[in-house]
């Protein structure tokens, strides 16, 4: 198998610059060379070695000299938007909790319940990404209230 990586246009007239996001493209062996695109260069089967699952693929970007590296700052967002989704779940899960314990007027369990909402409410805000460095670090990112 052939794997080749190219630059999706980010500009009105068709064109991409080393920030656009890259497209990945495999075929079985050269006679399918048609179906790559003009510009694209051949790579391994996992062409970024601190992303070998490729989690982090709408980050990857590659430069003029045929490296292929993540942007840290899109890899940053990509991980904010997987918290978001883990936090609007939890969210979920709480309130049932907590309206379960309503209709049973367990005020002292909703009062809690509320406590623990108000700390997942801005945990998005409070993580320190300026300390968060590469892509390693990225994946390691997990508020403890989110746990």
């Amino acid at each position: 198998m052939l794997h080749y990586l190219y630059r999706l246009p980010n500009k009105p007239d068709g064109g991409s610059d080393l920030s656009a996001p890259v497209g990945m493209v495999s075929i079985p062996d050269e006679s399918y060379m048609h179906r790559v695109p003009e510009g694209a260069i051949q790579v391994s089967e996992t062409p970024v070695s601190e992303d070998e699952s490729g989690a982090f693929f709408e980050a990857w970007r590659l430069s003029d000299n045929g490296e292929v590296y993540v942007d840290l700052e899109v890899a940053k967002e990509i991980k904010l938007n997987q918290l978001r989704e883990r936090r609007d779940g939890l969210f979920k899960d709480l309130d049932r909790q907590q309206f379960n314990a309503f209709c049973s007027k367990k005020t002292d369990i909703v009062e809690r319940i509320e406590e623990e909402k108000e700390l997942l409410r801005n945990v998005t805000e409070r993580i320190d990404w300026d300390q968060v460095n590469t892509l390693e670090e990225i994946n390691y990112v997990m508020p403890p209230e989110m746990v």
